[in-house]
């Protein structure tokens, strides 16, 4: 009896890390297949047209600037590019705040971006009137590597509903 009991025991010991090698074969599989799960999901492919300075080095970064988004009246999303250059060495985290009756309204908060990479339009509130509304545009910088944050910029900025 004591014979059955040490196969039983064996059997179920086998079993278990099978199942185990199993679930780690799995995770491993998983993981290799998501690219850059660390990237916001609706960035693309973009050619910016910030031209890379003179002198730039791989310490350096540079951030857009913006001025003035226009949207036409009655629209609810604008076609600005959130972009990250691809001579940068770093990655982008965007967040558009409108501010409007001393209230402040977050429009989008993007996750990594990756150089050479954007995301291209956000949303507005819908039957904004025409007219200018402040904007508060922050860039986030992160290491490319251990994504682990670095500087950034704020920038203000005008969303014009034309």
């Amino acid at each position: 009896m004591k014979n059955k009991k040490e196969k039983n025991i064996i059997i179920i010991f086998l079993t278990t890390i099978i199942i185990f090698i199993a679930l780690g074969i799995s995770l491993l599989w998983n993981n290799s297949n998501k690219k850059n799960s660390f990237e916001d999901p609706n960035a693309v492919a973009y050619n910016s047209e910030i031209k890379k300075p003179v002198d730039f080095s791989k310490k350096q970064i540079v951030l857009p600037g913006f001025s003035t988004i226009k949207v036409d009246y009655g629209s609810t999303r604008t076609n600005v590019a959130l972009s990250n250059p691809s001579f940068n060495r770093v990655l982008f985290k965007y967040s558009v705040v409108l501010v409007r009756n001393h209230k402040e309204d977050k429009l989008i908060e993007t996750e990594m971006i990756s150089p050479g990479k954007a995301v291209v339009g956000f949303n507005i509130p819908k039957g904004l009137p025409k007219g200018k509304y402040p904007l508060k545009i922050q860039v986030k910088t992160f290491d490319i590597s251990s994504h682990s944050p670095l500087n950034g910029g704020d920038n203000d900025a005008v969303l014009e509903v034309v």
